[in-house]
């Protein structure tokens, strides 16, 4: 796994977010998080909102959450572009996440994950999440989803 070295990964800035809802188009539709999450996202959470950039182009991105007092965190979104995998992107984007979460005294990290998403799940089991828990309906009827857990030491 070789990941480019004209890799940057940075917080986001209100001229990503376009780009970012563009992935979440190409990736997820019709489950994408819609444009004003994102924007409320880049509001609330900016130091755990964070773009991967090649060549001045948004190759992937995650967003993380950590509430005060809490000493968990949550990943609510990873994702890099189809032309981008398999480079390392997103476990670089994962590992600054998890050190930003740690940084800011958090003991854990969770994230939800469907359970048909081999990738995705070998991803986070190399990263040390193991799975806690299955929802049937998570997200609503039929929605299943892994919950996976990492303690950060």
């Amino acid at each position: 796994m070789k990941v480019e070295n004209n890799l940057n990964i940075r917080t986001a800035q209100s001229y990503d977010l376009n780009s970012v809802f563009q992935l979440e188009l190409n990736l997820f539709q019709p489950e994408n998080y819609p444009y004003f999450f994102i924007r409320q996202a880049f509001d609330a959470m900016p130091e755990t909102f964070l773009v991967a950039e090649i060549k001045d182009r948004l190759a992937g991105y995650t967003l993380g959450t950590l509430q005060a007092g809490r000493e968990e965190a949550w990943i609510l979104s990873l994702a890099v572009s189809k032309e981008r995998r398999r480079i390392g992107i997103g476990t670089r984007l994962i590992d600054k996440l998890l050190n930003s979460f740690k940084e800011k005294g958090a003991k854990s990290a969770m994230l939800h994950v469907a359970p048909t998403n081999r990738t995705a799940i070998n991803l986070y089991s190399k990263k040390g999440f193991i799975e806690v828990q299955r929802e049937a309906d998570y997200f609503g009827k039929n929605q299943e989803r892994l919950i996976m857990k990492v303690e950060l030491w």
